[in-house]
């Protein structure tokens, strides 16, 4: 469920699906406006210039692109399992996400995370945290795995 807040600030709270988050948050920004377009010396090394600072921004493009068909041949297959293992009593992974009003399309941040036992558990979790980020009660936790369980960021594993 997706809504914003007081200040404008855009949330995100949800169940994960895939079991990993995807690592490319956002593709550079690199202004093209064509190129020189000649066809002397000093317009193809232009062109080999303008090619070079573009090769970043392209190589990021088709990675992104290749996780997201990774991510779609995937889903099905995920999706089956995600459902088999929430009856067997797997956790469903509850993230909230948020991202400030002057950012439009990207700019997601992780703000919190937790492992929900049950479908319906975990309805009711993403609901509650809802409540709290609307009334101003929220204090972000984020998570990381260790080990068999979760542990706090900064939180050491020794203590477990």
């Amino acid at each position: 469920m997706r809504f914003d807040d007081r200040d404008g600030t855009t949330w995100r709270v949800g169940r994960r699906w895939m079991p990993w988050r995807r690592r490319i948050r956002e593709v550079p920004d690199v202004p093209f406006e064509g190129g020189p377009g000649g066809d002397d010396p000093i317009s193809m090394i232009i062109g080999l210039f303008v090619l070079i600072l573009a090769l970043p921004a392209l190589i990021v493009v088709a990675l992104l692109v290749a996780e997201l068909l990774l991510l779609a041949a995937l889903l099905p297959v995920v999706a089956l399992l995600r459902i088999v293992a929430s009856w067997a009593g797997f956790p469903w992974p509850v993230e909230v996400h948020s991202r400030p009003a002057k950012r439009r399309v990207f700019g997601w941040t992780l703000r919190h995370d937790e492992p929900v036992k049950g479908w319906r558990a975990s309805g009711e979790r993403m609901a509650e945290l809802r409540r709290r980020i609307e009334t101003g009660r929220f204090e972000p936790t984020v998570r990381h795995r260790s080990g068999g369980g979760y542990a706090t960021v900064g939180e050491s594993t020794a203590k477990r």
